[in-house]
C-alpha cells in the first residue's frame, strides 16, 4: 500500500526503485497478461498469439444498440456509431480458439460456482478456453485451479451517469477478451492475479499507477522495463487533493510513504 501511494503521487525514492527493480528480469511460470500503452500494440500481440494456436477459430459479433447524441446545431438526434468501440471493454468482433487465453470483463453475479469456493467470476479473472457450446464459451479459470465454467452473452449498458442529451444504448456480447495483452487504460476497474508490464513505455500521467494497482500481489507483478521519466502523477489530481508529488531526491524522501533507510539512490 505504501509503495502504491508513492507511485500514485510519483514520489520516486530509493525504496520505490528497490521494489520496482525486485520485479524486473523475472520470467513467469505460465502465460500472464501483458499491459501495454496502446491499442495497436495490444492488438498485435493478441492477433499473433491467437494465430499461433492450432484449431478452428470461432467468431462472435456483438449486437449493438447505438446511443443517439443530440446535435444542437441541427436540433436533431444523431446515431453515435463509434460509441461502443470507444467506450466498451467488450470487442465488436471476438475471435477465439480452444486454448486461447481470455480475461473476464464483468462481475458475473447470479452465476455461482459449484466448487468448494462457492465464488463467482469477477472482472479481471483469467483463464483458458476449454470448449464452445451452442450458447456458452466454457473456460478453465485460473483462480479456481482450472475448474470450468461457461459464460453467456451479456449486456454492456451505458453508465447511468451518461449525459441527459444522450439516449441509452447497449452492446450484447460474451464478457470475454483475449488476455495476451490489454491496454493500461482498459485495465481500469479490473483486479488481475498477475501481469507483465513495460513501465518504460508509459506515456500518460498516472499510467504507471493504474497498471501497478491492477495486480493483486507483488509476487504477480513482472516488470519488463522502467524509466524514471515515465513516472508521472496527474498534476490536476494532485492539486485537487492538495497533495505533493512528481518529486525525486531528498524532497521525495522527505514525504515518502515508505521506510527510507538508504538516503542515497542505489547505483544503476
Amino acid at each position: 500500500a505504501n509503495f502504491l501511494a508513492n507511485i500514485r503521487q510519483a514520489i520516486e525514492t530509493p525504496s520505490t526503485l528497490r521494489v520496482i527493480k525486485s520485479r524486473m528480469g523475472l520470467t513467469p511460470e505460465q502465460s500472464v497478461t501483458r499491459f501495454v500503452p496502446t491499442n495497436a500494440e495490444a492488438d498485435e500481440i493478441n492477433v499473433s498469439s491467437l494465430a499461433a494456436l492450432t484449431g478452428e477459430s470461432k467468431v462472435f459479433v456483438a449486437n449493438d444498440k447505438n446511443p443517439n447524441k443530440y446535435n444542437p446545431s441541427s436540433s436533431s438526434w444523431v446515431e453515435d456509431t463509434e460509441y461502443w468501440d470507444k467506450n466498451c471493454l467488450s470487442p465488436k468482433r471476438l475471435e477465439l480458439k480452444v486454448g486461447a487465453r481470455v480475461i473476464c470483463l464483468k462481475n458475473i453475479c447470479g452465476n455461482p460456482f459449484t466448487n468448494a469456493f462457492g465464488s463467482m467470476l469477477v472482472n479481471g479473472d483469467t483463464g483458458t478456453v476449454a470448449r464452445f457450446t451452442d450458447s456458452q464459451i466454457v473456460v478453465s479459470w485460473d483462480r479456481f485451479n482450472g475448474d470450468e465454467e461457461g459464460v453467456s452473452v451479456t449486456k454492456f449498458a451505458q453508465d447511468d451517469g451518461s449525459n441527459w442529451k444522450t439516449t441509452k444504448g447497449c452492446r450484447e456480447q460474451f464478457p470475454l477478451k483475449l488476455a495476451y495483452a490489454i491496454t493500461i487504460h482498459k485495465s481500469q476497474g479490473m483486479t488481475i492475479p498477475s501481469a507483465r508490464i513495460a513501465l518504460g513505455k508509459a506515456f500518460a500521467e498516472g499510467q504507471i499507477y493504474v497498471a501497478l494497482s491492477r495486480v493483486q500481489t507483488l509476487e504477480g507483478l513482472y516488470i519488463d522495463s522502467y524509466s524514471p521519466q515515465a513516472l508521472k502523477a496527474s498534476v490536476k489530481a494532485l492539486k485537487f487533493y492538495n497533495l505533493p508529488g512528481n518529486v525525486t531526491g531528498q524532497e521525495a524522501i522527505a514525504i515518502s510513504y515508505m521506510d527510507e533507510i538508504a538516503q542515497q539512490p542505489e547505483e544503476a
